[in-house]
């Protein structure tokens, strides 16, 4: 038996066998050697008589390793305990501290609903609000909200604490407290405050995020106004190029016509191709407005482009022009390929001859003999 028992343990189980011969009950805790290693056992010796005689010893083994090893760790975690519990308050008060700059420096509105009723917000709201913080503890939140959207917005709150299912993001409109008006995108989760359940709610004002959107939609729809009207152009092109066409056979066939109608009739002509070749001048400016090129800016004699503009424009000749351009600041930076201010010209001056043109056309009319 003793050459199961750790040496250190023979004096002690020495002793209590003699102790057990006499007949006394002994227990205690010896270390074993087992072919799994070392084990603390706990046993229990009682003397067994015959009669009056002592004749064996009855020995119970009970195998406490475990206990003792989580006996250990216990005392080792109490001796520790103050300083693991120090360290912990440290790490909560750092969290807080971390949570507390998060939330208070968000770019986004975080605000937490319980019973209806605001009880914490962050700096942002009271901006997005316009509206000191202590002004807002206790408010309806559905307030900070457009008066359209209110009723839903309580609806879907008095449903999600009942856990039922609603959509968790969505957009509304805010009312700040100076009476303005803006896009919120807004996020809403159930949580528990202070054990209790309570609204997460989110507020991200999306109102540079709506400007941007409407205006990709003005550039898609320029753009798809930019395609029609290469299609326009194109189409154009063929007949007006069947007109010039025309009124120049016209007036080759007949040079040498005096009479009255052949006048008139030549006029006419005269008027057809002018009116043809303004029209191919838009045409050709709506193909460059149209067209996809990298901008690029050059100096450019401002004078010049005037000059280039009324000469295109086709300027009846009763209308005079006068120009007035400080001789300092004469130059401009201009698109390089695209001529949009030849094109505003153009139309008011296609609009000045057509204006002539029938007043001409009604003198004429009134003039012929009935």
């Amino acid at each position: 038996m003793l050459e199961l028992v750790s040496k250190k343990y023979w004096p002690r189980i020495l002793d209590h066998l003699a102790k057990t011969v006499r007949g006394k009950q002994v227990e205690g805790e010896i270390e074993v050697i087992t072919p799994k290693g070392k084990r603390i056992v706990e046993y229990r010796s009682n003397p067994k008589r015959r009669g009056n005689k002592i004749v064996a010893s009855q020995t119970i083994l009970r195998d406490i390793t475990e206990r003792k090893q989580m006996e250990e760790k216990l005392r080792q975690y109490s001796e520790h305990l103050e300083e693991l519990v120090q360290k912990r308050t440290e790490e909560l008060s750092e969290s807080e501290k971390k949570y507390s700059a998060l939330v208070e420096e968000a770019s986004d509105g975080v605000v937490i609903a319980q019973d209806g009723k605001i009880v914490f917000a962050n700096k942002k709201v009271a901006e997005i609000a316009s509206c000191p913080r202590d002004e807002l503890i206790g408010l309806s939140y559905e307030k900070l909200l457009d008066e359209k959207y209110r009723e839903l917005v309580k609806e879907r709150y008095t449903k999600r604490m009942r856990r039922e299912t609603v959509p968790s993001t969505y957009e509304v409109e805010a009312t700040a407290k100076t009476g303005e008006h803006f896009p919120v995108e807004v996020s809403v989760t159930r949580i528990n405050y202070q054990r209790l359940p309570a609204s997460l709610v989110i507020i991200r004002d999306i109102s540079e995020r709506k400007r941007m959107e409407e205006q990709r939609l003005k550039l898609e729809r320029l753009a798809t106004i930019g395609e029609l009207a290469t299609m326009v152009a194109h189409d154009l092109r063929n007949p007006l190029t069947s007109i010039r066409n025309a009124s120049f056979y016209i007036k080759d066939t007949c040079p040498h016509c005096t009479s009255a109608k052949c006048k008139t009739a030549l006029e006419m002509v005269d008027i057809i191709e002018q009116e043809t070749l303004s029209a191919n001048n838009i045409i050709n400016d709506l193909l460059d407005f149209a067209a996809k090129r990298p901008l690029q800016k050059e100096i450019q004699d401002i004078n010049n482009i005037i000059e280039d503009s009324l000469t295109k424009g086709n300027v009846p000749k009763k209308y005079q022009s006068q120009k007035k351009v400080r001789q300092k600041s004469d130059c401009v930076r201009r698109r390089k390929a695209t001529r949009k201010s030849i094109l505003k010209l153009n139309k008011k001056c296609s609009a000045g001859h057509a204006k002539r043109r029938n007043t001409s056309n009604y003198n004429k009319r009134s003039k012929r003999p009935h």
